[in-house]
């Protein structure tokens, strides 16, 4: 099974799952595809919205999958001024967390235009220490609006980072807890109802591509030496074999032969 499929659908554990996407590639079917699967593996799903209208963006969700979210609108009053509550976007989060809930943040770009990457760091490790408990946590981040360090100090608090590019080509990196680090590039599909459709590893697209020919050519054919063992007939004419500084080494030999009965 694909690696990005085992991770959507908790077959394969991550703490923090960090989706980067761009202007020419959104990575919001993916987003919502783990928003499908964490509701039905959690009780509670709660949303940090600040990129978009909630009745959008719950639009193409099953209702059953509705009825598990939580989504927090940080999106028409992002700075709270028609805000009835003192209470934050951030803080309205870490009051809905409980057990057996999993949180998403759409996204870490909205944030860190007017929160220091600081305090957004201290944020994503404050979910992940929940008094709870570890909570499931994915949260996206537009790679193409931020400089390199502000990416690579996100990735390293990731324990998958998934790199969404164009036709839904999605490169990824998987840190496992016993430290192994997994690499794949998969083509993801979803559905109208954000289900996975399809998800494909390009090197399995690539050699149904190539034809049963090349998947069934010898492994070691490319190599510069063989590797089976050679038989006697090769070995005699192997032995029969002068090799260049053989030859010049019997001369040298013959001529100082001769220098030395030259002066006896």
């Amino acid at each position: 099974m694909p690696l990005l499929t085992d991770i959507l659908t908790g077959t394969e554990h991550t703490k923090m799952c960090l989706i980067e996407d761009t202007v020419q590639q959104t990575g919001t079917p993916l987003v919502k595809a783990f928003i499908t699967q964490l509701a039905t593996r959690h009780a509670r799903v709660i949303v940090l919205l600040n990129e978009d209208f909630v009745a959008n963006f719950l639009r193409g969700f099953d209702s059953s999958t509705v009825d598990k979210l939580a989504v927090i609108d940080d999106y028409t009053d992002p700075l709270g001024w028609e805000r009835e509550n003192s209470q934050s976007a951030t803080e309205q989060l870490f009051g809905s967390v409980h057990d057996g809930t999993a949180v998403v943040i759409c996204s870490l770009s909205s944030l860190l235009f007017r929160t220091p990457l600081q305090k957004v760091c201290r944020l994503l490790r404050r979910i992940a220490d929940s008094k709870d408990g570890p909570l499931p946590l994915v949260a996206t981040v537009h790679r193409d609006l931020h400089d390199e360090a502000t990416l690579l100090q996100l990735e390293y608090m990731a324990s998958t980072v998934v790199m969404v590019n164009s036709n839904m080509e999605c490169s990824l990196l998987h840190k496992r807890s016993s430290g192994k680090v997994l690499r794949k590039v998969e083509v993801l599909r979803v559905d109208k109802s954000y289900a996975v459709a399809s998800c494909i590893e390009t090197a399995m697209l690539a050699s149904s591509a190539a034809g049963p020919a090349a998947a069934a050519a010898e492994p070691v054919a490319s190599l510069p030496f063989s590797i089976i063992p050679q038989r006697d007939a090769e070995r005699e004419a192997r032995s029969r074999l002068v090799l260049p500084y053989t030859q010049q080494q019997r001369s040298v030999l013959r001529v100082a032969s001769i220098a030395c009965g030259a002066c006896l």
